[in-house]
C-alpha cells in the first residue's frame, strides 16, 4: 500500500495556467474543431472545416494534455483533457484551455477528479448568468480547491481507477459479444423452425383483442387496483407492473379488457414503439394501442413472444403505407404468420432463449455494479478515505 502523505487543498490556479495561443483563422486554411461532451464523457472532434465556415476569426489553439473547459457546460460535466488526436485543434473563447503543472498535479489524476458530479456542482457555484446563459467565471474557477495527495499517490489512484475501468470495459465487450450471439442464435433457431414447420397466422391458433382508455374526465376511473398497460411499456420483456392503474368501474365503463397472465402484447401505434412486443406476468388491462394475444392450447406464450421479438423489423415494415407510417392494425397482427412446432419444442425454444435473456440481464447488472463501484472507489480515493494499492 502507498503510505498516506499529507493531503492538501490546492486552488486550481496554483497549478493551472490559462493557455492563450491565439490563432487568426485564414479563409483558405482547414481547421479541426473540438466538441466538449457533457457528463464527463470527454472531448471529441467536431470535424475539419475550411476557414470560410468559421465566423469568428479569433480562435485559440489547444494542445494534447491541456485541460479544456466549456464555460457553458462545465456545470454539466463539460470538461476534460485534450487527447493526442486533437493536438493543435482550435476552439473559441467559450472554451478556455489550461496548461497543467505536472510537478504539482498529474493530468490523468486531474482528469478523473474533474469528471466527478460533485466537482460539476462546484463549477455551478462559480457560474453566473440567467437561466439559458449561465457561464463559468474563469477567475472564480481557478479559486476552486482540489484535494491533492502526493504525486506518488496520484499515480497509484490513476492506476487503480484504470484497473476498474479495464474490468468494466471487458464486461461491456463480453456483453456485446453475448448480444451478437443472442441475435445470431435466435435468428438461426427461428429460420430452422420456419423451414421445418408450416407458418400459421396468429388468428388461427390464438384469440386476439385490444383494449381501451377510460374517460380522463372521470377521476374515479383511474388509480384503482387494475394494472393498465400503455404502448410505452411494451419493450421486449415481461411487464410485471404498470405506470398507471384503472379502477374496476373504469374497466367496466370503457373498452378496456382484463387479460390473463401470459398474454403477449404487440404495440400497434406510436413512432418508435410500433411493432415492439412484451408479455404480462399477471392479469392486466391495456389501452387501445396494444394488440393482446391470449394464451391458448396450441402455443407457448414465451415462444410466441420471442418469435415476435425476432420479427420486430418485419412488423415495422407492415406499418408502411399507412397514413403516418407509425401504425399497424389488429388485422396485421392477426394475419402475421408464425412457424408452429409442437408444444414441447416451443417450450424448449422458450427456455433456451430465456436463459440467454437472463445472461444479458446479468451482464447489465454487472455493468451497473462497475459504475457504482468506480464512483464509490474514486470518492474514497480522492477524499483520502481509502489508500490505493501501490503503483507498479
Amino acid at each position: 500500500m502507498v503510505e498516506a502523505n499529507a493531503w492538501r487543498a490546492v486552488p486550481l490556479g496554483e497549478f493551472l495556467t490559462v493557455a492563450r495561443r491565439i490563432v487568426t483563422v485564414e479563409d483558405d486554411e482547414n481547421y479541426e474543431q473540438v466538441t466538449v461532451r457533457i457528463k464527463g464523457r470527454g472531448l471529441t472532434s467536431r470535424g475539419v472545416v475550411q476557414g470560410t465556415a468559421i465566423a469568428t476569426k479569433k480562435q485559440y489553439e489547444v494542445r494534447a494534455g491541456d485541460l479544456l473547459v466549456s464555460k457553458i457546460d462545465a456545470r454539466n460535466g463539460g470538461l476534460g483533457l485534450v487527447p493526442p488526436e486533437l493536438d493543435n485543434a482550435i476552439v473559441s473563447s467559450d472554451f478556455p484551455a489550461y496548461v497543467i503543472d505536472e510537478d504539482v498535479c498529474l493530468p490523468a489524476y486531474l482528469d478523473i477528479y474533474v469528471k466527478r458530479p460533485v466537482f460539476w456542482e462546484e463549477c455551478l457555484l462559480v457560474s453566473e448568468g440567467s437561466t439559458n446563459r449561465v457561464r463559468l467565471v474563469p477567475e472564480q474557477f481557478l479559486e476552486l480547491e482540489v484535494e491533492l495527495p502526493s504525486l506518488e499517490e496520484q499515480l497509484a489512484i490513476v492506476d487503480a481507477v484504470d484497473l476498474a475501468d479495464q474490468a468494466a470495459a471487458r464486461a461491456r465487450e463480453q456483453r456485446a459479444s453475448l448480444e451478437q450471439f443472442f441475435e445470431s442464435y435466435r435468428r438461426d433457431l427461428f429460420s430452422g423452425l420456419a423451414e421445418a414447420h408450416e407458418a400459421v397466422p396468429i388468428a388461427e391458433f390464438a384469440d386476439l383483442g385490444s383494449g381501451g382508455t377510460p374517460s380522463r374526465r372521470e377521476p374515479t376511473y383511474f388509480g384503482g387496483g387494475v394494472p393498465w398497460v400503455k404502448t410505452g411499456e411494451v419493450a421486449f420483456g415481461p411487464i410485471s407492473e404498470t405506470e398507471e392503474t384503472i379502477s374496476d368501474e373504469g374497466l367496466k365503463r370503457s373498452s378496456a379488457k382484463l387479460y390473463p397472465s401470459g398474454t403477449v402484447l404487440v404495440a400497434m401505434y406510436g413512432r418508435g414503439t410500433v411493432g415492439r412486443s412484451a408479455y404480462i406476468t399477471e392479469p392486466m388491462a391495456t389501452n387501445q394501442a396494444c394488440a393482446a394475444i391470449k394464451p391458448g392450447s396450441r402455443h407457448v406464450p414465451l415462444f410466441l413472444f420471442h418469435f415476435l421479438w425476432s420479427a420486430y423489423d418485419e412488423l415495422v415494415e407492415e406499418a408502411e403505407g399507412t397514413t403516418n407510417l407509425t401504425n399497424i392494425s389488429l388485422g396485421v397482427v392477426s394475419d402475421f404468420e408464425v412457424p408452429l412446432p409442437d408444444l414441447d419444442t416451443q417450450g424448449d425454444v422458450a427456455v433456451r432463449l430465456e436463459q440467454l435473456v437472463a445472461a444479458r440481464k446479468a451482464y447489465d447488472r454487472l455493468s451497473a455494479a462497475h459504475v457504482g463501484f468506480r464512483t464509490a472507489l474514486l470518492e474514497d480515493f480522492v477524499t483520502g478515505v481509502r489508500q490505493p494499492p501501490e503503483s507498479s
